[in-house]
């Protein structure tokens, strides 16, 4: 329906003249086709030009944009500088964010929600997050190990955070760092997940029809509704 001469030829040329191959240009257009929707001179090349500009090099520019397109069709102000300036303000060096732009570039949903909560949660927050964790045991590594995991883990209330980590230790008798291992249980409802599933596998162990294993109550508690019913 595109006009081949005046809409469609001069963004292959645009993406040939950066040094990308043909074969790669036919991948990234039948991938992203809305780049042949978009405008060359208002879109496409203001954010090349910005990535270029930022990584410093035309190399990686195309690395990112074979590897995901989409980046170009962006609103740059929306949704790239500020969440660059987040990362920046929480002291998140450059070269880091280059890289996380280089190798994350996918924007993994891990990692939109990473930036997520760094950019929803204050310093003083972020730090009465870290004592509660701290009171039960965990240290700053282990924290931060379990936000790269799941960064959801540092969104839940300080109140939430207490009471799993609560009936975990002083009502199933496990350890502490059972949430810095699997930092998804914060992100479950204790009422209505945790605490019945728990109260199954108790179950079965107080009949003798399991032994204490670590791994099968946390398969129970990850598992779909419907298969954990089955």
């Amino acid at each position: 329906m595109s006009d081949p001469k005046n809409t469609l030829f001069p963004k292959i040329v645009f993406f040939h003249s950066k040094g990308i191959p043909t074969e790669d240009i036919a991948k990234l257009v039948s991938t992203t086709p809305g780049v042949l929707r978009t405008s060359l001179e208002n879109k496409i090349i203001l954010s090349y030009n910005f990535f270029k500009e930022f990584l410093k090099s035309k190399e990686k520019t195309n690395v990112v944009v074979k590897r995901f397109a989409r980046i170009l069709l962006f609103d740059l102000h929306i949704y790239v500088v500020p969440n660059f300036e987040a990362l920046r303000e929480i002291g998140v060096p450059e070269s880091n964010i280059v890289a996380l732009l280089q190798d994350t570039l996918k924007l993994s949903r891990l990692t939109l929600i990473a930036i997520h909560a760094l950019r929803a949660i204050s310093k003083s927050t972020w730090e009465k997050k870290l004592e509660v964790y701290k009171k039960w045991g965990l240290s700053e590594d282990h924290i931060l190990v379990a936000f790269r995991k799941y960064p959801m883990f540092m969104l839940a209330s300080e109140d939430k955070i207490t009471g799993i980590i609560d009936f975990f230790v002083n009502k199933m008798g496990w350890e502490s760092s059972i949430v810095a291992r699997r930092p998804v249980l914060v992100g479950m409802s204790l009422e209505r997940r945790i605490i019945p599933r728990c109260l199954v596998y108790q179950i079965l162990l107080s009949k003798g029809l399991i032994k204490k294993d670590f791994g099968l109550m946390i398969r129970m508690l990850e598992t779909p509704k419907s298969h954990f019913l089955k």
